[in-house]
């Protein structure tokens, strides 16, 4: 299977087969990092950096560039896991008295990274 599993669905497996908590957190968190950077290089491997326009487009064929689609993803997904994690290092108190502004940009980045 490829789709990422949760931290409730890993603590879940390892309680039931009497697994470590922290090593099955640590694997899930590194295995859900390591599968934004690996899809897109299997995608590429798999398909060629060239794809079929749609039935309305010229018939010329377009080129899936590499380094845009690592630069969207390290701008969508790379880049809030830092700030947030520097955020919470450097004013603790802050981001405590803001719990709820954060949680409500919280959702907004989601939305922000599916779309």
């Amino acid at each position: 299977s490829c789709v990422p599993l949760t931290i409730n669905a890993v603590l879940v497996l390892a309680k039931a087969s009497g697994g470590d908590d922290g090593a099955a957190i640590f694997n899930s968190a590194i295995g859900n990092i390591m599968g934004i950077f690996l899809s897109p290089t299997l995608i590429w491997a798999y398909v060629g950096t060239t794809q079929t326009p749609s039935e309305d487009a010229t018939n010329s064929q377009q080129q899936l560039s590499p380094t845009a689609t690592l630069y969207k993803l390290l701008l969508r997904v790379v880049v809030p896991i830092f700030v947030g994690q520097m955020l919470q290092r450097r004013l603790p108190t802050f981001v405590a008295n803001q719990k709820n502004f954060f949680k409500q940009a919280q959702v907004y980045a989601l939305v922000y990274i599916v779309y």
